[in-house]
């Protein structure tokens, strides 16, 4: 069987795992040379802030090769660079999945140029890309063809499916291609009869009560070992009138169980997106439904947590949040406010998992608006910060005050490390908040603004300076003394 490069698609993506272990550091440093202590030596790593030694990066690495030269192309691969930026530190036995993802095709020059994560559970080891040179036009199969083809059909798994918005949902998935995971209290709410019949698609119902405990961890059992999950659209909710822990439970301890679940798989294939329904009670007071706009405000901010970190490796979350809906459900409270129909609302979840940008959407009778969630700054005329929680929509975004010199260049030196912040992220947040600024870019990121600056931060600034308005501080009062001199 022959195998060309334009098999090759953007989007296909391998993944494979292994454990390092201390016999493998020893065959590694006979082969290199490299005998650091932090490596082999328990008491000295203890002693450099680690609680046990760690893998060197360069072994981690070492797989890429297989990457490259055994399944994206393959064994024609000629290995031509490679780029990997160390995120955090893995141990001795602790399992690390690998993930390739084809993110651009030469076809003239025959070159591929793979994302490749390294990931542990849910920790993030390195990031990187390689470029590899296919040498041939065709060659022999070969015999590592585990790929993941970017033209496999998606899987979505739906919850509330009983409800109107996730029948109209489901059905709208269906129609485009994708299998169907739908979860509901009723077996009997939910018919398969509802699809129209294509041997080529899989529908699955399966009954769990997302509030009780037992239930919820069998079905996020089901989940994991189903695998191949590409989205997750939660629907589920209890009555708007429900006691505030059962709707705790289900909108928000329910969606971050089935989030956990799914995160290292849609981590390996580079790929995922986790949807929940909010509501526009969440942006604005509506007597009686507090306690659900706040169940939903919760699941919304552990989203947005998700998004952030996770989003430069192919994952997000996202929220859309309608105003009324002409439902069953919202029948008790709506009165004769107009209202969106499913339909409507089906057709935003699907383009905010196939198209979306922004994290979060408001859908009103006419309108869309899409957004942050979050908390937005303004200032009094006195000077005082205040704080305020709402939508920040891409107008509001594009109309911020221009940054003065020092902020912009501060902005920048800091966008040459994370690459794919945004301004207003990096602005408002610091270490452990803003997408990708951990504790090793920290350090990275003091090092690039020293350098830009001109200044220098002490031992105890690499310890407590973890944002950016501590930063700015600090190049503001060295800047001062200098001027002073």
């Amino acid at each position: 069987m022959k195998y060309q490069f334009e098999n090759f698609c953007v989007g296909d993506t391998i993944s494979f795992s292994r454990v390092f272990s201390h016999n493998d550091f020893s065959g590694f440093s006979k082969l290199s040379g490299y005998e650091n202590p932090l490596h082999h030596d328990n008491e000295y790593a203890q002693a450099s802030g680690y609680d046990d030694f760690i893998v060197p990066l360069h072994l981690i690495i070492s797989p890429l090769s297989r990457i490259a030269g055994m399944h994206l192309p393959g064994e024609p691969s000629l290995y031509l660079s490679h780029s990997v930026r160390a995120v955090s530190p893995l141990k001795y036995g602790e399992p690390i999945m690998y993930s390739g993802k084809i993110i651009a095709k030469n076809s003239s020059k025959r070159v591929l140029t793979i994302k490749v994560l390294g990931i542990s559970g849910v920790k993030i080891i390195f990031d990187g890309e390689i470029q590899t040179q296919t040498r041939f036009d065709c060659w022999d199969h070969q015999k590592y063809p585990t790929l993941t083809k970017a033209s496999a059909q998606k899987r979505v798994l739906i919850t509330g499916a009983s409800g109107e918005i996730a029948a109209s949902t489901a059905r709208l998935f269906h129609k485009n291609g994708w299998n169907l995971i739908l979860q509901s209290r009723d077996e009997n709410s939910v018919k398969v009869d509802n699809f129209p019949d294509n041997p080529s698609q899989k529908v699955d119902l399966v009954q769990v009560d997302l509030s009780k405990k037992n239930s919820l961890a069998e079905f996020v059992d089901y989940i994991q070992r189903d695998g191949g999950i590409s989205a997750v659209v939660h629907t589920a909710s209890p009555p708007v009138s429900a006691p505030l822990n059962e709707l705790v439970s289900v909108n928000y301890s329910a969606m971050r169980s089935i989030t956990e679940a799914l995160l290292p798989q849609m981590l390996a294939r580079q790929e995922g997106v986790l949807l929940c329904i909010g509501s526009s009670a969440m942006l604005s007071y509506v007597p009686g439904l507090e306690d659900y706009a706040a169940a939903k405000s919760m699941t919304a901010s552990y989203l947005e947590k998700i998004n952030k970190k996770f989003k430069s490796f192919g994952v997000y979350g996202r929220v859309l949040a309608p105003t009324y809906v002409s439902t069953r459900y919202s029948s008790a409270f709506r009165g004769q406010a107009l209202s969106l129909m499913p339909y409507e609302v089906a057709d935003e979840i699907f383009d905010m998992v196939k198209n979306s940008v922004q994290f979060m959407r408001r859908q009103d009778i006419d309108t869309v608006t899409d957004g942050d969630f979050g908390f937005s700054f303004s200032t009094t005329d006195s000077g005082q910060s205040i704080v305020s929680l709402s939508l920040q929509d891409g107008q509001t975004q594009q109309s911020r005050q221009k940054l003065d010199a020092p902020q912009e260049k501060l902005v920048a030196a800091i966008k040459r490390i994370l690459r794919s912040a945004l301004t207003n992220e990096i602005e408002h947040g610091g270490m452990d908040s803003t997408p990708g600024w951990d504790s090793l870019a920290q350090i990275q990121i003091l090092l690039e603004v020293e350098k830009e600056f001109k200044i220098k931060f002490s031992s105890n600034d690499f310890e407590r300076v973890r944002n950016f308005s501590g930063i700015l501080e600090i190049i503001t009062l060295q800047s001062g003394q200098s001027n002073d001199r």
